[in-house]
């Protein structure tokens, strides 16, 4: 059975995890996103997740401290997680449940209140939309202060992605 395109987007990344844009831009070259000036892109994406997550195969979406702010990414729950750390986010973290009631994505602690997909997808358009128009799907921290206020230097993809 092929593995869903998130599942393979982030398993060929260079990195434990990717931006929403980054995935946008991954499921945009696959042809399975059209639109880029909507938040039906990032709906696209994320309804893709919820519908293809299997048991034991979860997605995550968490902060990432590498950035200044953070800034969400996908990730595979089960990748580089403990035992413990694994039980503890299974337990204590948000999820959104696929039509067969299974947990699908599971949310950063603090991400209650964001536990449907709609929520989900609007509050990343209103965060990346800009960026996914304009398609610049990769992201590089910087020591620049940037013109959004933050420390994200967001363009092409780099050789390596």
């Amino acid at each position: 059975m092929e593995s869903p395109l998130w599942e393979t987007v982030i398993l060929k990344s260079p990195y434990n995890g990717v931006s929403i844009p980054y995935m946008v831009g991954k499921y945009y070259g696959n042809g399975r996103v059209q639109d880029l000036q909507t938040a039906d892109c990032i709906r696209i994406v994320l309804e893709d997740i919820v519908n293809t997550a299997q048991p034991n195969n979860e997605a995550a979406i968490f902060l990432c401290d590498s950035y200044v702010p953070y800034i969400p990414m996908i990730q595979l729950l089960r990748n580089n997680r403990s035992v413990d750390k694994l039980a503890k986010i299974i337990a204590n973290n948000p999820y959104i449940k696929n039509s067969k009631g299974q947990n699908a994505i599971y949310l950063q602690a603090d991400w209650a209140e964001k536990c449907s997909l709609e929520y989900l997808v609007q509050f990343f358009w209103n965060m990346y939309g800009e960026h996914i128009k304009q398609k610049h799907f990769s992201v590089q921290a910087t020591t620049a202060l940037q013109p959004d206020k933050t420390y994200h230097l967001w363009g092409n993809y780099t050789d390596k992605e």
